[in-house]
């Protein structure tokens, strides 16, 4: 009797889990890429970093405020940096923190297409970047940053528009 009443709890709670879950319509998606299309058109969006790939292929969870910001055509990061330098005084000066003009960017739907990717390049006082985005219709995102002095790394986070 236990395991009729236990086995009955279970089929319920699958099939209120099925009934209540978050799934997008045809139409939510849509506007979905509609609004993603319109902001990384207009350059104006941001990337919340929760977790990047240090040296040696290590995934590595974040807890603080690290983020990729586009404004029209400038850029912001600031990012932590786990790899290595060629350049003892940016070994000294820890992660990435830039605000400065982009060049270099182009625009263009992923071949899968569920999303955008964004290229560009910015440079700091010490060192510039290649940047890779790839911003995707669910929200999620991920870049790699390729710059002159150090090794490359890659983020993960959330994007919102």
């Amino acid at each position: 009797m236990k395991l009729k009443v236990l086995l009955f709890a279970l089929g319920i709670s699958i099939m209120a889990q099925s009934c209540f879950s978050t799934k997008l319509t045809d139409e939510e998606i849509s506007v979905k890429k509609q609004q993603l299309e319109k902001a990384v058109q207009a350059g104006i969006w941001r990337i919340d970093v929760d977790r990047c790939t240090g040296f040696a292929g290590k995934i590595i969870n974040l807890t603080g405020t690290y983020y990729l910001q586009m404004q029209g055509d400038s850029a912001e990061m600031r990012l932590p940096f786990y790899g290595q330098t060629n350049d003892p005084l940016l070994h000294a000066k820890g992660g990435v923190d830039v605000k400065n003009n982009i060049t270099s960017k182009s625009i263009k739907a992923t071949p899968k297409g569920d999303g955008w990717e964004i290229k560009f390049k910015i440079a700091s006082d010490f060192e510039y970047y290649d940047v890779k985005v790839t911003i995707y219709y669910d929200g999620g995102a991920d870049f790699y940053l390729f710059p002159s002095n150090r090794s490359d790394m890659s983020y993960y986070g959330t994007a919102t528009l």
